[in-house]
C-alpha cells in the first residue's frame, strides 16, 4: 500500500508516470538519494532495481547501507526487515 503512495507522490513531484525500464528506475533513485541520502526506500528500490538488473553484489551492497539508515518513520522498520530477508536469500 505505501508503495502506491509513494508512486503517486513522486509520479506529482517528478511530473510523470514512473512506469519504465530498470534503467530508469535506476536513474531515478539515484536522483533521489542524492536530494536525500536517509531516503531508506529510495535505497531498498535501488538494491531491488539492481537485483534485477543481475547487478547482485552492488543490490547487497546497497541493502547493508539500507540497514544502517536511521528509521525516521513508521515504514522504516518494514523496509529493514525486508532488507535483512534478502540478504539471507541473494
Amino acid at each position: 500500500m505505501a508503495g502506491r503512495f509513494q508512486k503517486s507522490l513522486a509520479r506529482l513531484l517528478y511530473k510523470k508516470n514512473l512506469e519504465g525500464s530498470l534503467s530508469d528506475s535506476e536513474r531515478e533513485l539515484l536522483k533521489a538519494i542524492a536530494l536525500d541520502s536517509l531516503n531508506i526506500f529510495a535505497h531498498y528500490e535501488l538494491a531491488q532495481t539492481w537485483h534485477a538488473m543481475k547487478r547482485k553484489k552492488e543490490a547487497r551492497e546497497q541493502l547493508k547501507i539500507t540497514l544502517t539508515i536511521p528509521d525516521n518513520d513508521n515504514q522504516a522498520a518494514k523496509i529493514k526487515h525486508k532488507a535483512q530477508e534478502d540478504l539471507k536469500h541473494w
